[in-house]
Formats: structure tokens, sequence, C-alpha cells
């Protein structure tokens, strides 16, 4: 089956582009964003543009925009936009998807330690597929969770039923991928927050719209004057 997989690098940094924080983070689709995107897909609906919105609240699958509170609403906060084109998602790469083959080093129970010669690109392999199809454990297909490319360690989204070892011959899947630009929201004056999760809306403020997607920022963020909230986007499809 192909499913979108998506990822939001945030990064927090002070007046001084300092990095006070950062984190990869990925998003949850709201029940508005599902239909959403149904209707795009087979009635041709499509939404305007997306903006990026900050909240203090914990939203959930089944939430709308009329249920999140703590929306910054002073001191240089606004609503970000990434427009539905190539300005707002420059990179589209079409190289892929390709194959990379390769033989194990050794497995565990939902890890596996690809070849030495493997990429040290730790985002090429997050939400791809793993299959094994030669050696211990042939048969098995998979999908990396996490990927350490200093260690080439894999994690796994679940436990192996045979467990690969230093005979198993891989094939990693790579993904289609579109990037959006890097969307930056800015704090002025006493500053803004605490902040828990970011948001993805068709509209920029207010209720009317709809609540498309939402992710943690794992770690509450609270910005001074000057600081900085940076976000970009990547979504992949296989």
């Amino acid at each position: 089956m192909q499913k979108l997989k998506s990822r939001w690098v945030v990064t927090h940094k002070n007046r001084y582009g300092d990095v006070l924080w950062t984190n990869t983070i990925h998003n949850s689709l709201a029940a508005d964003g599902e239909m959403a995107y149904l209707s795009t897909i087979y009635r041709g609906t499509s939404l305007d543009n997306f903006y990026i919105r900050l909240f203090n609240d914990t939203p959930t699958r089944d939430y709308i925009l009329g249920n999140l509170t703590g929306e910054p609403s002073a001191n240089g906060y606004a609503a970000q936009l990434i427009e539905r084109s190539d300005v707002g998602w420059p990179v589209l790469d079409k190289s892929i998807p390709i194959t990379e083959t390769g033989t194990a080093q050794e497995g565990g129970i939902n890890t596996i330690k690809l070849a030495d010669l493997a990429s040290s690109v730790n985002d090429f392999y997050t939400y791809s597929t793993i299959e094994i199809i030669g050696g211990t454990g042939v048969g098995q297909l998979l999908e990396i969770t996490d990927y350490d490319g200093t260690t080439k360690q894999a994690t796994l989204d679940k436990d192996w039923a045979v467990i690969p070892d230093n005979t198993s011959v891989y094939v990693v899947y790579a993904d289609y991928y579109i990037l959006s630009k890097v969307v930056v929201f800015g704090a002025a004056v006493g500053g803004w927050g605490p902040v828990t999760y970011a948001v993805l809306s068709d509209e920029a403020t207010g209720i009317t719209g709809k609540l498309l997607a939402y992710f943690p920022l794992t770690t509450t963020r609270t910005l001074v004057d000057g600081d900085t909230l940076d976000f970009s986007g990547m979504i992949k499809f296989r």
C-alpha cells in the first residue's frame, strides 16, 4: 500500500542565531485533514494554501480549529504561509525511487545493522521500507522508523519474525519526497508562549478553516524578544 509520511524539523534560535533546541517531529492527520485529502484526490476540490499555526494545547484526531486554545496573538506572532506552489514546496525529488542493496552486519529484535558502506544520511532511510531478499530472515518486509548514520543501525516499526544476521541480504526502497521552504516565526517586544503544538490549517486566523494535521514540539517552547522558531517539512510517498 502507498503511504504518505511527514516529518518536520523545528529549531528554536535566540536573537544571535544560537540554536537553543531542535527536534524532528512527525505529524498526525486530523479527521478534517483526512477528509480534505480524500476530497482533493477523488473530487478535485483542492485547498488553497497551508498555514502553520502554534498553540498551547494538546489536539487529538477529532479536534477542529474551534477546539484549540492558547494561540499567541501579539509580539510578532503570525501564522506562517506555505503556499501550494514551487515557492512553498521548492524541492520535488523525482530521481527516486531507487533501491540500495547490501548484506547486513547483524540484527536485533527490531533492528538491523546495515552494510558498512550504507549512507550516513539519516533522512535517506527513515520511513523507508527494508526487505530481506536473501539469507536469514528472507521474505520479511518492515518499515524503518529511525536510522543512526554513524552506527549504521536501523530501527524497525515492529519485531522481526526471524532476526537477520550477517548472511542477510537486504534491499532498502527509497521514496519520492517533496520538501517545503523554511518558515520562520519571530518574537518581538515581550515575546510569546508557551507553545506545545504546531498545526497545519488552511486558514491563517480564526476557526472557520480546517485543522489538517498537528504535531507536538516534544519540549514546550517560550520565545523571548528576538527568538525565532523555524519549521521545514518533508512529505514522503511510497
